[in-house]
């Protein structure tokens, strides 16, 4: 059970690894930024209005 442990550790540490410079440019980060709070305002929203439409 232990042996797949490593290889899973690998596959998500090297796109994590890579994804990491990408996210500290300045755009990445503020893209990232603004996708997040348009999505939990979406999700806030429909939460709201989920007892208006049932």
């Amino acid at each position: 059970m232990c042996a797949p442990a490593p290889v899973w550790s690998q596959g998500v540490a090297l796109p994590v690894h890579r994804l990491g410079g990408w996210l500290r440019r300045p755009q990445a980060a503020h893209g990232l930024q603004a996708g997040t709070g348009v999505a939990l305002t979406a999700r806030g929203a429909a939460l709201l209005l989920e007892p208006l439409l049932a």
